[in-house]
């Protein structure tokens, strides 16, 4: 999402300003921020954290090298720009900062890491300039609606939309919306969307159906041709806007299975079977084209099969979308390739925490360099959800979501140099080639959360999550549209508001309700 197209006929604004939103205390419960995250060790476990420029809400350990001759390391670690020193001596100089982290201020710090041998220093280890970020400690802003009440609203205004209800009387996307140029990405949306509205709103089931066919009918039309290497896959760009310019014959490999769980969502509705093969065509695609090592390239030319980047797929989403015709509809044919996709999950990001942005209009990283939290916080839920399948899925999922929350959460006085003046706290950020406090990001650390809750009956989990679906109710406008970002901007991405409105819908399914204020 790193591009903004203006688009005047939404203007949406977050019109929230920090020092004018009442904010609640609660009790943040115990769960300290020294133990590290996944902490690397050189030549088992890779550093994941050598491009994280923003900041670390749990102690780091960084890849610093051993100085020739010194028997131990001395860490200082000096606020800027001033304030008490700290220090501890360790074994390698890529130790965690656990011993003083707790004693950290919230603010830029410098490290410095020093060889020595009966003191005397040797050399430099390594320094490192970085922010200690703000821990959780209970504050949020105060709900203003529950959160069913919160999402049902933004499906009434996806509906009522003039961009979507468009398609009432056409068989093609509105020409005035631009981010219809990523035609899976917000069609899928459209489906999920008005599918469950219709189920909300008996009034609206027949308009909201004839408007979900015509979407979904204009995707079939539009998708690769039977006998094309990737048959039937969905286009992810259309057009010349934005970053759909000269990429028309490329898809990227997670695009399609959200539009499958929009035709399966629609099926449901209708019964009418053209959905349901056209989602069980794209899987079969799928499974035809799975790689040995269990998982798909990033992105691909649909008609030829020509790889257009080297990097892989995080196929959470096609796991879901596997695991749904197996367990809904039967299709036991299906189990075998969310098999090889978990697998090649457990022994890739899994291992590495190589957690890549993957957006259709951002390209392909190297290695770390563009970290992001959407599908590694995916893979956290779908671990809580199923723990009982795996004796690590739960140990596995924690050290993700704290991985998530450590690099994308932003609790309370975010780092400066992000510029977060106008910022809605708590909040989530997307990634780091575009770390903005974004609706749906909130929404994947809220949903981790909420399946963390339900698996351990942890408190602090579910106040994590209540504080930032708080937030997303103080984002919210008057006619029920949820802002992408929360701060001033009249750029609103559909998927994004869509997806948010739902995981509040789920939040308070999960049996997490909003706390309201008392009236006086």
């Amino acid at each position: 999402m790193k591009k903004m197209l203006l688009l005047p006929m939404l203007a949406c604004f977050c019109s929230c300003s920090i020092p004018g939103i009442p904010y609640l205390s609660g009790r943040a419960g115990t769960e300290g921020t020294e133990q590290p995250v996944r902490p690397g060790i050189p030549g088992e476990r890779p550093f994941w954290n050598t491009y994280s420029a923003w900041g670390f809400m749990y102690a780091p350990a960084f890849d610093f090298k051993e100085v020739a001759g010194a028997t131990s390391y001395r860490f200082t670690l000096a606020p800027q720009p001033g304030g008490p020193v700290l220090s501890f001596i360790a074994g390698k100089p890529w130790a965690p900062l656990s011993p003083v982290w707790n004693k950290v201020p919230v603010g830029f710090v410098r490290l410095t890491v020093e060889g020595v041998d009966g003191g005397k220093v040797l050399g430099v280890s390594g320094t490192r300039d970085f922010y200690r970020k703000a821990p959780f400690e209970g504050k949020s802003p105060a709900a203003v609606r529950p959160y069913k009440e919160s999402g049902e609203l933004k499906l009434k205004h996806l509906y009522e939309s003039s961009y979507v209800k468009y398609w009432l009387d056409h068989d093609s996307p509105d020409p005035g919306y631009g981010y219809y140029c990523y035609p899976s990405k917000m069609i899928g949306s459209v489906l999920v969307g008005l599918v469950r509205y219709a189920r909300l709103e008996p009034a609206a089931r027949d308009a909201a159906l004839t408007m979900a066919r015509h979407a979904a009918d204009f995707l079939i039309r539009r998708s690769a041709p039977k006998g094309s290497f990737y048959a039937y896959f969905p286009p992810t760009y259309m057009g010349e806007h934005a970053s759909a310019k000269g990429k028309n014959d490329v898809v990227m490999m997670n695009y399609p299975e959200e539009v499958s769980q929009g035709y399966l969502d629609l099926y449901d509705a209708t019964r009418d079977k053209r959905y349901f093969e056209a989602a069980e065509n794209i899987a079969k695609t799928y499974v035809k084209t799975q790689l040995a090592n269990g998982t798909w390239p990033l992105s691909v030319k649909p008609k030829t099969g020509e790889a257009v980047s080297k990097n892989a797929l995080v196929p959470i989403g096609v796991i879901r979308l596997l695991r749904r015709l197996d367990k809904q509809y039967g299709r036991a044919e299906f189990r075998p390739g969310a098999k090889m996709a978990m697998d090649w999950i457990i022994a890739n990001p899994l291992k590495t925490f190589n957690w890549e942005g993957q957006f259709e209009d951002v390209p392909p990283s190297a290695p770390y360099a563009n970290l992001s939290k959407g599908q590694a916080c995916d893979i956290a839920s779908y671990m809580l959800d199923n723990a009982d399948e795996h004796p690590q899925y739960q140990e596995w999922a924690m050290d993700i979501i704290r991985f998530a929350e450590d690099q994308f959460v932003v609790w309370d006085r975010p780092n400066p140099d992000l510029k977060p003046a106008n910022w809605l706290t708590p909040c989530a950020l997307e990634q780091y080639a575009w770390m903005m406090p974004i609706n749906d990001s909130a929404s994947d650390l809220m949903l981790a959360w909420a399946a963390a809750y339900k698996r351990t009956g942890r408190e602090i989990f579910r106040q994590k999550a209540r504080a930032l679906a708080n937030a997303m109710t103080v984002s919210q406008l008057p006619d029920g549209e949820l802002p992408t970002y929360w701060h001033h901007t009249n750029d609103c991405w559909m998927n994004c508001a869509v997806y948010a409105a739902i995981s509040m819908i789920k939040l308070e399914e999960a049996g997490i309700q909003a706390v309201l204020p008392k009236k006086r």
